[in-house]
């Protein structure tokens, strides 16, 4: 799942899919493992920036920029920082039966336990899952509640679309079987839609009733 540039988000997207294929993850190591695509994504930015700019790669500055411009003005040119990614990424799936959910934003890549959001959405979805007390430990269909109230209450950023589709990863129930996916139909979502009228939040009056003695004046 991503936020942002669409085409930055496939460039990295296929730059996962490469590194996943010839590098099987382990659970001791895997916040580090899926850091090490963001880094070459970088290279590429920083890469291309400084071909546009100065008709240099990355590694020539970084061989020969101190020589040729000086170390303060190589140490710029090499700053990967200075290359924003433009694009936020949830990463989830399991190894073996652990769980794997990483957050990517502003650049960083960060281990998440109970839930992740990006995006504009992010910052009404968030409140919104924390109210609901969502953690890892939450029966599914009650995760899945929690997640479509946050989704819905995150519509109200103009960037998030009305259109839902909701997936359930499912670990492999076999070594060597692929991760378990599932899709939740019309008929899931119009259910999760017909409670989020019953439980999610209620519009308020704009004018209504306030007792007398509910203000004092104070000192």
């Amino acid at each position: 799942m991503f936020a942002g540039s669409p085409g930055r988000a496939k460039e990295l997207a296929w730059i996962y899919r490469v590194f996943l294929k010839e590098n099987p993850l382990d659970k001791g190591t895997v916040i580090e493992q899926l850091r090490e695509p963001i880094t070459t994504f970088k290279r590429r930015l920083a890469n291309a920036y400084l071909g546009r700019t100065i008709g240099l790669s990355y590694d020539d500055v970084l061989t020969k920029g101190a020589k040729w411009f000086g170390k303060d003005f190589q140490r710029r040119l090499l700053a990967l920082e200075e290359h924003p990614l433009c694009v936020d990424m949830i990463i989830s799936g399991f190894v073996g039966q652990f769980a794997v959910l990483c957050e990517l934003r502003s650049g960083e890549l960060e281990w998440r336990t109970n839930f992740s959001v990006i995006g504009t959405g992010a910052y009404t979805a968030e409140p919104t899952l924390h109210g609901r007390k969502q953690m890892a430990e939450r029966p599914l269909y009650n995760s899945m509640y929690n997640v479509y109230e946050a989704k819905k209450i995150g519509e109200t950023s103009p960037q998030v679309g009305k259109f839902t589709t909701m997936l359930v990863l499912h670990p492999p129930r076999n070594v060597g079987e692929a991760i378990g996916i599932y899709e939740v139909t019309s008929e899931g979502l119009n259910h999760l839609d017909n409670l989020f009228d019953q439980y999610g939040p209620k519009p308020m009056p704009n004018v209504f009733e306030f007792p007398e003695n509910g203000l004092l004046r104070a000192n």
